[in-house]
């Protein structure tokens, strides 16, 4: 049995920080593997990392996209297990659905170390019936299984982007 320390408590790194480090390390690694960087956001306030891109040259391109991870170790996977549903705060849906720039929601599943993306505009822009209740404090996205976070994901947001972009006549990417 341990020895039970005499020292007073520090503070405490907790799952919750643990799995939520991961999630953003899991993520990072896709977008690097496309030659893209990601700048983590130190007050978060709705997003958790900001991703720039390059073309085949090493010019950044304009425009950012979003992302916002969210990490569990309690993934809920319904409808027969072809999607995973996710709660969130009516701010945040507010805030992503404000925003310009294409939003990504990714929720990490820590204990199969895999996670899956939503496409947050898209989402509720394609169907209003998605959309929050009146009054309603959470709305409840589903994510399909087959949404599983990849460099194929990267390569998808930065189409969003590009065409984004290009809605404003700015400059796509160069290849």
């Amino acid at each position: 049995m341990a020895k039970k320390s005499n020292v007073e408590p520090t503070k405490q790194r907790t799952r919750k920080h643990v799995i939520a480090s991961q999630s953003l390390n899991y993520v990072e690694k896709f977008i690097y593997d496309k030659g893209h960087s990601a700048e983590r956001v130190e007050s978060d306030y709705g997003y958790d990392l900001i991703v720039s891109t390059y073309d085949t040259e090493g010019y950044v391109e304009p425009g950012l996209i979003l992302l916002q991870l969210k990490a569990t170790d309690r993934i809920r996977k319904i409808e027969k297990d072809t999607c995973v549903s996710f709660t969130i705060s009516i701010k945040d849906y507010r805030l992503w659905m404000a925003e310009g720039y294409p939003v990504f929601l990714i929720v990490y599943d820590a204990i199969d170390r895999k996670a899956f993306w939503l496409d947050f505009q898209k989402y509720f822009g394609d169907d209003k019936s998605r959309g929050p209740k009146a009054k309603a404090a959470t709305v409840t996205v589903r994510i399909p299984i087959a949404n599983q976070v990849s460099t194929a994901t990267v390569d998808y947001m930065r189409e969003k982007k590009a065409k984004f972009m290009a809605s404003f006549g700015k400059v796509g990417h160069h290849d």
